[in-house]
C-alpha cells in the first residue's frame, strides 16, 4: 500500500505533535521535581472550579436587585 502526499504529512505533523507533547512533559516534570512549581490535585482543581461557579451563580442572581 503506498502513501499519498497527504498521508506522508499528516505522519510527520502527529510525529512532531508528539515529540513536543514529550518535552513539555518533560519540562513540566522537571519543573515538578525540582520545586520550580508546586503540584496541584484533581480534589483542588475541581473545588476551585465549582466554587468559580458558585460565585457567578451568585453575581448573577443578585444583579437585578
Amino acid at each position: 500500500m503506498s502513501e499519498t502526499p497527504k498521508d506522508i504529512l499528516e505522519n510527520i505533523i502527529v510525529q512532531d505533535m508528539d515529540e513536543a507533547w514529550a518535552e513539555l512533559a518533560n519540562r513540566r516534570y522537571v519543573d515538578l521535581i525540582t520545586g520550580k512549581v508546586k503540584g496541584v490535585t484533581w480534589d483542588e482543581i475541581k473545588k476551585e472550579i465549582q466554587g468559580g461557579f458558585e460565585i457567578a451563580k451568585i453575581n448573577v442572581f443578585s444583579c437585578g436587585k
